[in-house]
């Protein structure tokens, strides 16, 4: 779980310092992917809510693989956009394929551990969630000239994919 959540929060403040590279990639000034951040962030956060219904109602580890899946075919796709418009579109799905997954990693931690013994399990959670946060703003820029960011996101996506094999063969 704490993988899963160390690759949700990477792969998403990995984007907001690439932008300037991204506008030069796809000849467009900056200001044209103004919407790549928060379509993304409101599509998340409405996902949340909608997917930790869902989780409540049929079971956190169906609700999680189908996740997992979407979050890696949209974080696959989102590195084969080949124009502005088509990125926008792609980051917006991506936020709604990647919604809920540490929601729903988080949860599970709470039904697999009594109360007294949660804060262990939640610190790592919450860790890697930083860590997710720092890595993918600092790391995920310096990496571009040496990857490219569409293999960081396709090595993000074959992570997703092999986290849902691990949940599924696991639970």
């Amino acid at each position: 779980m704490v993988v899963i959540a160390f690759l949700v929060f990477y792969a998403n403040s990995m984007i907001a310092p690439l932008v300037p590279a991204l506008a030069r990639g796809f000849g467009v000034h900056p200001y044209d992917l103004k919407w790549l951040i928060p379509s993304f962030s409101l599509l998340y956060g409405g996902a949340t809510l909608i997917y930790g219904l869902l989780s409540d109602r049929f079971g956190r580890y169906p609700v999680l693989r189908i996740l997992l899946i979407c979050a890696s075919a949209t974080t696959l796709s989102l590195s084969f956009a080949m124009n502005a418009h088509q990125l926008l579109l792609l980051r917006l799905l991506s936020g709604a394929g990647t919604g809920g997954i540490a929601t729903i990693a988080l949860a599970i931690i709470g039904d697999h551990y009594p109360y007294a013994l949660q804060g262990r399990p939640m610190g790592r959670m919450f860790g890697a969630i930083e860590a997710g946060m720092g890595l993918g703003s600092s790391l995920g820029p310096l990496l571009n000239p040496l990857l490219g960011w569409q293999n960081e996101l396709r090595i993000i996506a074959l992570g997703f994919g092999t986290a849902a094999c691990w949940v599924s063969y696991q639970y």
